[in-house]
């Protein structure tokens, strides 16, 4: 066997993995076993089975060998050997100069000089792995393309240093043979700002762009929906994201790798707030867009009532946050770390007075050019040379957009910057990728050699996917969809911002207030009625409050919601829905046109969702729980496994956004099940179906084949993400007759999920509360925290946000909260009375001194409307002057 592979080395040249270990078998051929333990087959091929070996290999014992078989070596597999230098393979350059293949796959310590050594004295090198390299540049790849003709393999995966490192898709190469032929400066790159609403990101945004005071939002209405876009000193494109869960989802089509993002949060608060919600943010970016460059920025510094003390909260921020970093990256994914989000810098800053500005923006333009540990580019983009016949893409793009001459287009010297002309809307905002690459081939047919060549060199579709990745790395273009002829390219990703803000408009959704709510619905209502719709204002009113409570939309409120998109991009509500339901947006629920809208669908089960998990006597089920190992559930994922399990398992009898129940036929008996459990991370996947007289055997099969249909659902949702790490059970529970009393626990938990606790009380009692929030934390209910130890002036501001989202408040009604009712609990009363008289909130209060903590658990899961002497708390508020 092995005889017959060395036999075909040549063949194998151009197909073998440079890491081939050799063959087991008695047939071995003789070979050289060297005191370093790696071995020179007949064949010159120089490598070792042993991880250990590569491991353990010294540069001082390489040599040796090398100074023994250099000569005769044409293959050398140096993969994982971390403890080599450049000397190592300037040694290899010079004594082995027939060398064909060349691995040195992690080989950390590489610089360019090694590259530059192998291309001067090795000619004839056929394949060469430098992938997680990170010392190397362009330069020294270059070079190598040029000076090796021969060179048909090129593996450059994970070199951060290299300017394609983090496009995977792109031809290593043929960028560089494209590189060495004609190349341009890229002077341009994507920067995201991103953070919770109401962080100030718009302001700084503006401020950056205006100056200081230009840039404050003074009305709630001006705050972000969904996403804005900007152009930032002629050089950064500039991406501005709503802070509002319900744009989350949304939010990860545009976070890509090579891009610099400002993470915000408000300044003064609590250091436990500010790394919660900083964490939040890069959690979702280690997920998506992986090792990418931060600056952590605290705004509104303006309005903290201890404005001398933030820049130790920026230290302190910046320090527990490069811990948590440091605490990810030791973890691995398939035998790799984890790619962190790396923290440059934290930075105080007011839009309204200026504070911090000019160092925030000279942190920008820095982090632009800045390196990573080992020397590498961080955005190795920006200012690198790019294949001019990239650049005529470019002006393809261009020309398709505003519907003129592609040939002409091509053929002009390439300008760079944006794709848009000021004040000039574009006539096409999105193709197909195969009716761009059709507009490209026309193009080259009525263009010059000179302008053919290269396309024709590495291929046009080639050279399309590999611009186009380099433009969506700038912030001009996105792509999404199949990743083949089917997938979207939105030259102009404007359209799906102005699609999507009515579609998840965050204003429509109860937590932030039935008062904001109620005037959205009417405003929007009356906007449509007068622009001559086809319904009344109270027609769109009942359509609105519907969407709202369901998140199902109707044809006609879709075709409002995209009016924007419709009129100013001049596309078809079909055409809207197709592509959104591509994006797993939306689907259709078979009603009249209505389709759901995850992104808008309630935290709390509907009614009878429970009764449907319910276990009878005799009922058969198969279950399995999954649990994400990474202990965070990214944006977007429910929203997308919602509509995915639709897509492939069937119909939804009822849904909400943390689960469904899925019938595959109208009248089946058997459902298939899920529900996430958001404080374990876990995911449930049951199959249940009553006997109906079929044996247990047959059950078993059929629940068992459903269950794992399941299964293949969610890990193509999982795979989406990187580093959750999403492992099942590995044997389903399988049950035909009682497990009822299990399943009760179970769904009284999942009635409660989604239920927010809030609450008031002395600082004095805090233990009494503790052990009140360990209960409902227990029984599956949030419970949220909100104190002012630092006497903040945003505290209440926080805490009153928090109540007006909560289900359910919870005043201890203690003598020390009767005895000294400050200031600070009235605010809190008076929130909380107007919320329980307005029936927004149910009412727990409990006095110690009558009832143990414990009974608010008891309440919650009995689903009590109330609990506790409310009309006592009622009358001391009376008398104190809360009205």
């Amino acid at each position: 066997m092995a005889q017959a592979i060395l036999a075909q080395a040549p063949l194998l040249l151009k197909s073998t993995p440079l890491h081939l270990a050799l063959c087991s078998g008695a047939a071995r051929p003789a070979m050289k076993r060297s005191r370093s333990g790696f071995v020179l087959t007949p064949a010159g091929w120089y490598t070792t089975e042993s991880e250990a070996v590569r491991r353990n290999l010294t540069e001082e014992a390489f040599l040796h060998d090398l100074e023994a078989y250099g000569t005769r070596t044409v293959k050398l597999d140096l993969k994982d050997c971390r403890q080599l230098s450049d000397a190592a393979v300037q040694a290899v350059a010079e004594r082995c100069q027939g060398l064909a293949q060349l691995n040195v796959a992690n080989c950390h310590r590489l610089t360019d000089a090694a590259l530059l050594a192998v291309a001067e004295s090795c000619p004839g090198l056929a394949q060469l792995d430098i992938s997680g390299c990170p010392g190397l540049t362009d330069a020294a790849a270059v070079s190598v393309v040029r000076s090796c003709p021969s060179l048909v393999v090129l593996d450059a995966r994970w070199c951060t240093g290299l300017s394609i490192s983090k496009k995977r898709s792109m031809d290593p190469l043929g960028y560089y043979r494209q590189l060495q032929q004609a190349a341009v400066t890229s002077d341009s790159a994507k920067v995201l700002l991103v953070g919770p609403g109401m962080a100030g990101k718009t302001s700084v945004a503006r401020a950056l762009q205006h100056g200081p005071g230009a840039g404050a939002l003074t009305a709630l209405e001006e705050r972000t929906m969904a996403l804005e876009q900007a152009t930032l000193w002629d050089q950064m494109h500039l991406y501005d994201f709503g802070g509002q869960p319900e744009y989350y989802p949304w939010h990860r089509l545009f976070l890509t790798p090579e891009a610099l993002y400002l993470v915000f949060t408000v300044a003064g608060q609590p250091l436990e707030q500010l790394q919660r919600e900083v964490q939040e943010q890069l959690q979702h970016l280690l997920c998506t867009a992986g090792a990418v460059p931060v600056l952590l920025v605290l705004g509104k510094a303006d309005m903290a009532e201890d404005p001398a003390g933030l820049e130790d909260a920026a230290r302190a921020l910046k320090e527990s946050v490069r811990a948590w970093a440091a605490k990810m990256s030791a973890l691995s994914v398939d035998g790799q770390p984890l790619r962190v989000p790396l923290i440059l810098g934290a930075h105080v800053v007011s839009a309204s007075t200026g504070r911090g500005l000019p160092d925030l923006q000279r942190a920008m333009r820095l982090a632009l050019l800045a390196t990573d540990d080992h020397g590498a580019r961080l955005l190795p983009r920006f200012k690198a040379l790019v294949p001019e016949s990239y650049e005529r893409v470019r002006g393809l793009l261009r020309a398709v957009m505003y519907r003129e001459d592609v040939a002409t287009a091509l053929a002009c010297e390439p300008t760079g910057g944006g794709l848009l002309r000021a004040g000039e809307p574009p006539s096409v905002c999105f193709l197909r990728f195969d009716e761009l690459l059709k507009a490209l081939q026309r193009a080259l047919e009525d263009t010059a050699d000179e302008v053919r060549r290269p396309f024709l060199a590495g291929g046009p579709e080639t050279v399309l996917r590999d611009a186009l990745s380099l433009f969506e790395g700038e912030g001009l273009i996105l792509r999404t969809g199949a990743a083949g002829a089917e997938g979207l390219v939105h030259l102009d990703p404007s359209w799906l911002v102005d699609a999507v803000r009515g579609l998840a408009d965050h204003r429509l959704c109860a937590r932030y207030g039935k008062d904001l709510q109620e005037r959205t619905i009417k405003d929007l209502a009356r906007t449509w009625e007068q622009a001559k719709g086809s319904l009344s204002s109270s027609e769109y009113e009942g359509l609105l409050r519907d969407y709202a409570r369901t998140g199902v939309a109707k044809e006609a409120l879709l075709h409002r919601l995209f009016e924007p998109a419709m009129s100013g991009y001049g596309l078809q509500l079909a055409e809207l829905r197709k592509i959104f339901e591509e994006l797993d947006m939306l689907f259709e629920t078979g009603e009249d046109g209505a389709c759901v809208v995850p992104v808008q669908l309630d935290d709390t089960p509907p009614g009878g969702f429970e009764e449907e998990c319910e276990l009878g006597a005799g009922s058969a089920f198969c279950e399995v729980v999954g649990t994400i190992g990474l202990g965070y559930l990214p944006p977007g994922f429910t929203q997308r496994l919602i509509v995915d399990m639709r897509r492939k398992l069937g119909e939804y009898h009822r849904c909400f956004s943390l689960g469904g129940v899925i019938k595959q036929y109208a009248d089946s008996e058997t459902k298939a099940i899920f529900f996430f459990d958001l404080e374990r991370c876990q995911l449930t996947l049951r199959a249940q179906a009553p006997p109906e007289g079929r044996g247990r055997e047959a059950h078993r099969v059929a629940l068992h084949q459903r269950v794992n249909e399941m299964k293949e659902v969610v890990h193509h949702i999982a795979r989406q993400w990187a580093g959750l790490e999403l492992t099942f059970t590995a044997d389903p529970v399988v049950n035909f007759e009682a497990a009822t009393h299990a399943n009760e626990k179970a769904c009284a938990k999942l009635r409660l999920r989604g239920l927010r606790v809030h609450s008031t009380f002395k600082s004095e009692d805090a233990l009494d509360m503790m052990v009140v929030a360990d209960g409902v934390q227990q029984a599956g209910a949030s419970w949220t925290w909100v104190h002012n130890g630092q006497r903040q002036a945003t505290w209440f501001k926080t805490w009153r946000q928090k109540c007006m989202e909560a289900n359910i408040i919870v005043v201890l009604f203690t003598k020390k909260y009767r005895d000294s009712f400050t200031d600070a609990l009235k605010q809190e009363a008076t929130v909380i009375k107007g919320m329980y008289e307005s029936k927004l909130a149910k009412l727990y209060v409990l006095d110690p001194e009558e009832h143990s903590p414990e009974v608010v658990q008891v309440n919650l899961l009995k689903g009590a409307e109330g609990m506790g002497d409310i009309g006592a708390w009622l009358g001391f508020l009376t008398q104190h002057g809360v009205n």
